[in-house]
């Protein structure tokens, strides 16, 4: 019968779960990575306003470019097609101005007071003839706000509080009649960027960054908060497509790098590149495709090619600076790229300046649900390329293809590339995914076996991984402990894990059945982690008791009650629980070793028998237990408890030098 344990106890153990932790950032050599296709900026125009700040952009319903500038006395619009200002509404002197646009409506903040304080509402529909101001949002007190998001899906706009403690969460359904809704406390901070319901929120002199889910409105849920080393302003935040990266800026005048995250797993956010123009001072950052489009305030605009996150590329510098600009009061402020595939990329300068660059890119997008599960793995993919594609080449990585636009595809176990090429009007875009497909096939095994009263035994846990591991803590559980059977440890010894630099017992409850085991294969010694592959990583030794009744079972288990196997592959970081094969053991009755000292178990002491042992002996080969034996393994002749040099002489000494097994052997074979 199942032992009751004190709750206290149990629930120490179950929160420990069964965990296999991530593999570190893949070490990339960086020198291997062949230089990206040079990028052109074929025209440039340059239009003059009175001081400046952030740069956006609208595309009419009609296909219809248009540039947009936040100026300092007010907001700018310029046709891209004709490259001619079409609109402006004043506003009053304010040293920068942030904009976004929902719909046909652009929304602008500011830290003035005044006219047309809060958050400024303008219709742009009626371009390229005019634009209509509609009126400001308020909300006192809080008028004021230094940055703006919108959540373009969910129609909601995230604006920083007043005095920089967090941001109000507004919401858009009637895009000219905004209310509050919710709002986030997050300490200081400068900036947000939110998509889906996700804020990622920069949280200046704070020195970190949050991620979190507003799916709630009036409950927001932090979900990450990473701290960044150096006690950097963290200025601005914009994530991958498929939320796998994340860029971040530092406005600092000493050298602050933008820095590249893998935010896969928020419980394991990692740095994995970072780029820092000849300017030194990053400002904001936009991904598209793939590239990061980042504002230098003296280096003008930099475009990074992140297809290996691990080794950004400058694929094109356009510098913004002159030398006649006063060096106090001058940058690259902000960048827009999301001109759906024209090729138009905008950049503003605090000195007025607005940049409207024509380039040679063309971007391609995709999505692809699920990225992870057990195979074969169905996934649907969708093509998410701005602009209208007319074509489409997807390679999965495994040999098969497909040129449909939204396809599905059926993943065996692994971990698999994937590529799109899109066809558009202006060219092909193409976009590649390292390790986007995770399929698992994991599993972990406990044999059935059985055992006589009062003996000994060990238990070997398997584990057949298609991915590396690094880290395991493996809860292990013995019933009918200590009724029947004795917990008595757990060890690596002949196991895939022997040379993990860390075996400890995170867990100890032996006497009540119940332990952990924490490893890990590099604990500052540079070991590699678990290969693919299959075989035993623990073994768990016990004996029966004396007065174990025949039939009895001693079932082995691993906790499954919040758990997850979170491991890192390709630079993949998933979160997953294996297939679980668990084991019992049942209690039978004892009789002699039918095959000690003859482990092949054919009837004679040979050659065979003599390779078997120097194999279990001196090559790490796993010893096998004779089911009907209450004593160790078959190679073990002189029955001391382990296979060694003193049981190889001896099997040779039977073998081929005619010793009496009856008097060699402790049981010899009665076959």
């Amino acid at each position: 019968m199942k032992r009751v344990v004190s709750g206290l106890a149990v629930a120490g153990f179950l929160s420990l779960a069964t965990v296999f932790s991530p593999i570190p950032a893949k070490a990339v050599n960086c020198d291997t990575i062949p230089p990206r296709p040079p990028i052109q900026f074929d025209s440039v125009h340059v239009f003059q306003y009175n001081g400046g700040a952030s740069c956006w952009g609208w595309t009419a319903p009609d296909g219809t470019p248009y540039a947009i500038m936040g100026a300092g006395d007010g907001v700018g619009f310029v046709d891209v097609a004709t490259m001619t200002q079409v609109g402006f509404v004043s506003a009053q002197p304010c040293s920068w101005r942030e904009l976004k646009t929902y719909r046909h409506y652009c929304y602008v903040v500011s830290e003035c007071t005044g006219d047309k304080q809060g958050m400024m509402i303008i219709d742009l529909q009626y371009l390229p003839d005019s634009v209509h101001y509609i009126g400001s949002y308020s909300n006192l007190p809080n008028v004021r706000s230094h940055c703006i998001s919108i959540d373009t899906a969910r129609a909601y706009c995230y604006l920083v509080r007043q005095n920089y403690t967090g941001f109000r969460i507004v919401n858009l359904s009637n895009p000219e009649a905004p209310f509050d809704e919710g709002s986030v406390t997050t300490g200081y901070l400068h900036d947000m960027t939110a998509f889906n319901d996700t804020v990622y929120a920069a949280e200046g002199y704070n020195s970190a960054f949050s991620i979190w889910d507003c799916t709630n409105k009036a409950s927001p849920v932090q979900l990450a908060h990473v701290t960044i080393p150096g006690n950097g302003f963290v200025h601005n935040l914009w994530p991958t497509s498929d939320r796998r990266f994340l860029a971040s800026t530092e406005e600092l005048p000493d050298f602050r790098t933008m820095k590249f995250w893998n935010i896969e797993n928020l419980t394991n956010i990692f740095k994995v590149g970072e780029y820092l123009g000849p300017g030194g001072i990053p400002h904001n950052a936009h991904i598209e495709g793939k590239y990061i489009y980042l504002s230098h305030y003296s280096s003008g605009v930099s475009v990074l090619d992140i297809s290996t996150p691990e080794c950004l590329q400058e694929a094109k510098r356009f510098d913004t600076y002159t030398a006649s600009d006063n060096p106090d009061f001058v940058g690259c402020w902000g960048v827009f790229p999301h001109t759906n595939n024209t090729g138009y990329v905008y950049a503003s300068n605090i000195d007025g300046r607005l940049f409207i660059f024509h380039t040679n890119i063309v971007n391609a997008d995709f999505a692809g649900t699920p990225h992870l599960g057990s195979a074969p793995l169905s996934v649907d993919f969708k093509d998410t390329s701005p602009g209208h594609p007319t074509a489409w080449n997807w390679d999965f990585g495994d040999g098969s293809s497909s040129t449909l636009q939204n396809p599905s595809h059926v993943f065996n176990a692994g971990i698999w590339n994937v590529s799109m090429t899109a066809t558009l009007p202006s060219g092909n875009g193409s976009m590649s995914r390292p390790a986007f497909i995770t399929a698992l096939a994991e599993t972990l095994m406990v044999a059935d076996t059985s055992l006589p009263p009062n003996a000994a035994l060990y238990w070997d846990i398997r584990y057949d991984n298609h991915l590396p591991i690094y880290a395991f803590n493996l809860p292990i559980d013995l019933s009918n402990s200590p009724e029947i059977a004795i917990f008595d440890s757990i060890s690596t010894v002949g196991c895939r894990t022997a040379y993990f630099e860390q075996q400890v017992l995170s867990y100890d409850d032996r006497p009540d059945g119940q332990a952990a085991i924490k490893l890990m294969a590099n604990n500052g010694g540079g070991s590699p982690p678990l290969a693919p592959g299959s075989g035993p990583i623990a073994r768990v030794y016990f004996h029966i008791l004396p007065g174990a009744v025949l039939g009895q079972q001693v079932v082995m288990t691993m906790p499954t009650v919040g758990s997850g196997h979170s491991l890192n592959a390709a630079a993949a970081t998933t979160t997953f629980v294996p297939n679980l094969e668990l084991g019992t053991l049942t209690v039978v009755q004892g009789c002699s070793c039918t095959c000690r000292a003859d482990p092949v178990c054919d009837g004679s002491v040979d050659v065979l028998d003599v390779t078997s042992t120097i194999n279990v002996a001196f090559r790490g080969t796993a010893a096998t237990v004779d089911p009907a034996c209450n004593q160790a393994a078959r190679t073990d002749v002189d029955c001391n408890g382990s296979t060694d040099i003193l049981d190889v002489v001896t099997m040779i000494n039977v073998a081929f030098r005619g010793l009496n097994a009856g008097t060699a052997f402790c049981n010899p074979c009665t076959r």
